[in-house]
């Protein structure tokens, strides 16, 4: 009774349950080893270029390369003009990013969601810039206090960032 405690559930002590397990285990191989051959054998048939387009890749070689997608068949790629500079209030470059994204232009686009995203995470920012240690003092003074200042510092940055922030989306 006392070993039939240490033996596990699944083992009855016959050569059976082993012979089970080792087939379960080699079929479990076989199903992982055909899937990688498929997604091999897939990717290898998407990637190698037939005689005819690499005849097309090869006319087109001297094309510039656009730089934005267009977002229509009628709408032609067109090379970026400079972007806003990057602490620019998002108020002020809003419109003109906006109109630029709508005619295509993917840099201009980009830009406008990474300045969206930021003024939508401010109030995440604010929040991991106020955490109050487990006192309630200020979680950059408690820890420059013990002597963490590199930790101290981090949290300073991250009220920096906050702060520009602020600025940037302000009216947003």
């Amino acid at each position: 009774m006392g070993d039939a405690i240490l033996t596990p559930a699944w083992d009855t002590g016959t050569d059976m349950d082993a012979s089970r397990i080792r087939r379960m285990l080699i079929l479990i191989c076989i199903i992982c080893i055909g899937a990688w051959l498929l997604r091999t054998v897939t990717t290898h048939a998407v990637a190698k270029p037939s005689a005819g387009s690499a005849a097309i890749v090869a006319s087109h070689a001297g094309d510039p390369v656009p730089t934005t997608v267009p977002t229509s068949s009628t709408r032609p790629a067109r090379a970026s003009e400079p972007l806003p500079l990057a602490d620019a209030p998002v108020a002020q470059i809003f419109g003109g990013l906006k109109q630029r994204a709508d005619a295509g232009d993917a840099h201009a686009a980009c830009r406008l969601a990474v300045e969206l995203i930021r003024c939508r995470d401010l109030p995440m920012m604010e929040a991991v810039a106020g955490v109050p240690s487990t006192n309630g003092e200020d979680s950059e003074a408690a820890l420059a206090r013990k002597g963490n200042l590199a930790a101290a510092n981090f949290f300073a940055q991250r009220k920096l960032d906050v702060l520009e922030a602020r600025q940037r989306c302000k009216h947003i």
